[in-house]
């Protein structure tokens, strides 16, 4: 796979495109920066962010995804965060993280942004969606509503609309299911979740 084939996959989002997608997911690992930046844009994120958006903690960023994503240990038996979900919930965070540093760039924003819909994009979003598949729609939602995009076209605005309620649709269905199904009771506690979940259901509403 090459880089022009990417929009293919992006644009597909958030259906699942015909093609062998393990290539497609080797060739988005290969996009990753070096660590040292994925943790200053991961960090800028939880600094500017994090106090809007509070469904993604630091202790799962920092301590449990991005040491399984950079292949420096193998994931705790039951949390696999090497997923095509995980890499898109990893680079929309580095999207939002790069539109808020101290020198914003879009441009890199923009770049880690298709990266993320086309890796969301390479796993079923309706078939069996995780917390953190709930997190990364979540979290798109936000970077286009904060990239501008969303005023620049009637389009653009309905895709961040669409992208939060399509999360708080999901959020209901996750939420039947038992906490250590999808997540860490210590990463995430039961009550933490319950608010997430809560708010996401309720969040259309308030819009």
């Amino acid at each position: 796979m090459t880089a022009n084939e990417l929009p293919y996959f992006s644009q597909a989002f958030p259906f699942t495109p015909m093609g062998q997608s393990s290539d497609v997911q080797e060739f988005i690992e290969s996009q990753l920066p070096p660590k040292k930046e994925a943790l200053a844009l991961c960090e800028t994120y939880f600094e500017q962010v994090s106090w809007i958006f509070r469904g993604v903690t630091r202790l799962q960023v920092m301590d449990d995804m991005l040491p399984v994503l950079f292949k420096e240990q193998e994931a705790t038996p039951g949390e696999d965060y090497s997923g095509p979900h995980d890499l898109a919930l990893l680079f929309v965070l580095m999207a939002i993280g790069s539109l808020v540093r101290k020198k914003p760039s879009n441009s890199l924003g923009e770049h880690y942004h298709q990266i993320s819909r086309a890796a969301i994009s390479l796993q079923p979003v309706l078939e069996k969606p995780s917390i953190v598949t709930i997190q990364t729609l979540h979290l798109l939602s936000i970077y286009n509503a904060m990239s501008g995009s969303d005023l620049k076209s009637e389009t653009s605005m309905e895709m961040t609309w669409s992208l939060i309620t399509l999360a708080s649709h999901l959020s209901q269905t996750v939420s039947a299911f038992p906490v250590d199904r999808y997540i860490n009771p210590d990463l995430f506690s039961s009550v933490d979740r319950s608010t997430y979940v809560f708010s996401l259901i309720h969040k259309p509403v308030i819009l």
